[in-house]
């Protein structure tokens, strides 16, 4: 156990709330929020107050654009290589975002209209679905061009590119499962042609709803020329339609971008002329830079971009004044979960055990802490805050908040509240009062003082025995990561798997077999039937209504639990970097395409 969760945190308050949740005692309770510094907040979504001064709200600066300028924008991971359509290492998702075109994109937001996966041209300029729903056909953008570097040299797409990265998808894609159905029978794509030198059309096994969105997710097709199969290495070189061109990449040093002149809209986007990308595994280095100024900004991670740690955003804005702190909604990636073992013998199939561990986190503790709230409240910056349910507590489409009782969520809201003393008589009812499990986790980990705290929780709170395991990365992997709920105990930090569309997350992380990744041995009550059927309803009232009676299942069912929650997301960035915090992209998209086409450089506000 850490001396920072045991010591600061723990040893502080812990008891206090677990003191005030057993014996309800007014006392107890007035000592805790004495001891925190609250005044009985519930942590949910309401309007902010005063901000201190500090906080400034992203603009749009659109109409004073100037194109140029060079970017520098460190990545935290060295890829073993930068072919998308071939490597496995998640890294490298976010290398395509500036070179390669996909299908079609995700249409930006803003910080006043988030973004909501809307669908819009990219490669492909427009699209037909057909009557019964069964085939789609894709129309290729007139005139698009290869960049001009050799040895493609700017030569026009033809249908053989098309051809040679679909077959690639499908042959050596981690995720070729998820589009081709002769590898998968619950995949949607049977076949794909190109009946002429414009045309793709791609015949379906049965009527898909985000069949669209699927051909814009960052693991997914994107064109690569023909050259990449002698020509040139795609694993160290990148020729694509997208809006940069690669034009030097060292490995373990940096990867090199320019505006590509042949980008279909080059016309008007992007602005920025020059990317450098230092690979920078170091956290402490690219704070360093970002302070001096050489880096614009740090984050979010979701981007590929190290991430500035909640603690170190008040002193760095104190220390450096001239950044602006933004604030920029809630992030819309779905939660990281603590998966239970779902072997035949497991005590985790006994519902009991799964609800009553999850009513012993102390949610708004662990969001307080791991979220830096004190020290933001000091500086007298009102934080909103929100529990996730399984689903994302920035995804308004579909998430139903464990706090609100108008919220929909039903019987299973109560498991997520914190309440040791009904969760104890679940463990006696279960006779697993006491009950030792390992508790296995990925080391080394940014995320080793969270599940530190979840362990001790369990322990303190449930008088639980966990047995902390980190396991090396590759041994986590293939025990947890791709384990398919046959470990022993809980295996810890299962991210929830990139896509806008609803169906891509509940394909990678709960439908029994969809994917590799599925966390559980056997299919889900009523959760894994609403999964299928929701794939083939194209009325979207009813399709949301049949996604929250998932919701509602799965906190009834307490599968898993998520990591609780959420603060709306404070930014530092240095002035210069203009339309940074304002344009938005979904998580799950090309940041890059959708988003970063549209900052620029004001060197004006660099003095």
């Amino acid at each position: 156990m850490s001396d920072y969760w045991g010591s600061k945190v723990l040893g502080h308050r812990l008891s206090r709330r677990r003191a005030m949740a057993v014996t309800g005692s007014t006392a107890a309770a007035a000592a805790f929020l004495a001891a925190c510094g609250g005044s009985g907040d519930n942590g949910s979504s309401s309007g902010s107050s005063a901000r201190g001064g500090l906080v400034s709200t992203p603009a749009d600066t659109t109409k004073q654009a100037k194109a140029g300028g060079t970017w520098v924008l460190p990545h935290p991971e060295d890829p073993p290589n930068i072919d998308p359509l071939t490597t496995t290492f998640f890294g490298t998702n976010f290398q395509p975002h500036f070179s390669y075109s996909r299908p079609v994109k995700y249409k930006a937001g803003n910080v006043n209209s988030p973004p909501t996966g809307e669908i819009e041209g990219d490669f492909f300029q427009s699209w037909e679905l057909s009557g019964d729903k069964m085939q789609v056909t894709f129309k290729m953008r007139p005139g698009i061009k290869f960049d001009p570097q050799p040895p493609v040299n700017g030569r026009a797409v033809t249908m053989d590119d098309v051809n040679w990265s679909w077959n690639q998808l499908i042959s050596k894609h981690v995720s070729k499962a998820s589009f081709s159905n002769a590898l998968n029978p619950d995949a949607p794509i049977v076949s794909m042609t190109t009946p002429d030198a414009s045309t793709v059309v791609f015949k379906l096994a049965r009527p898909y709803v985000p069949i669209l969105s699927l051909f814009g997710v960052n693991r997914g097709l994107v064109i690569q020329p023909t050259e990449a199969e002698s020509k040139f290495d795609p694993r160290s070189e990148m020729h694509g339609t997208g809006p940069w061109m690669l034009t030097k990449y060292t490995p373990s040093v940096s990867l090199e971008y320019k505006k590509n002149p042949n980008y279909y809209d080059a016309a008007t986007r992007p602005f920025i002329e020059n990317i450098s990308r230092p690979i920078i595994k170091e956290y402490a280095q690219s704070l360093a830079q970002f302070e001096a100024g050489t880096v614009a900004t740090l984050g979010p991670f979701s981007a590929g971009t190290p991430e500035l740690r909640p603690e170190d955003t008040i002193p760095v804005k104190k220390r450096q004044p001239k950044m602006l702190m933004l604030a920029t909604g809630y992030d819309d990636s779905y939660p990281t979960m603590m998966q239970f073992d779902w072997r035949p013998t497991s005590p985790y199939k006994d519902a009991r055990i799964r609800q009553a561990m999850s009513m012993l986190v102390d949610r708004d503790l662990w969001i307080e802490t791991f979220n830096n709230v004190a020290a933001y409240k000091a500086e007298g910056i009102d934080v909103n805050t929100r529990w996730n349910s399984h689903f994302a507590a920035g995804d308004p489409r579909y998430w139903m908040d464990p706090q609100d009782s108008k919220s929909g969520l039903g019987e299973g809201a109560k498991y997520f509240q914190f309440n040791p003393k009904d969760a104890l008589a679940l463990l006696k009812a279960a006779g697993k009062e006491g009950m030792e499990f390992k508790f296995q986790y990925q080391s080394p980990s940014s995320s080793t003082q969270r599940i530190e705290a979840f362990s001790q929780m369990l322990q303190q709170n449930g008088n639980l025995k966990p047995t902390l395991t980190p396991l090396d990365r590759n041994t986590w992997t293939s025990t947890c990561h791709v384990g398919g709920g046959l470990w022993d105990g809980i295996c810890a930090d299962l991210a929830a798997g990139a896509g806008v569309d609803i169906d891509v997350w509940l394909d990678t992380r709960v439908r029994y077999k969809a994917t590799q990744y599925v966390p559980y041995a056997e299919p889900l009550p009523i959760i894994d039937d609403l999964c299928k059927a929701q794939k083939q309803e194209f009325d979207n009232d009813k399709r949301t209504a049949m996604v929250k009676q998932i919701e509602m299942e799965m906190a009834k069912q307490m599968v898993a639990i998520p990591y609780p929650g959420i603060t709306e997301r404070f930014q530092l960035t240095w002035p210069w970097l203009s339309n940074f915090g304002f344009v938005q992209s979904v998580t799950g998209g090309y940041v890059a395409a959708e988003s970063y086409v549209h900052y620029w450089i004001d060197d004006s506000k660099r003095a």
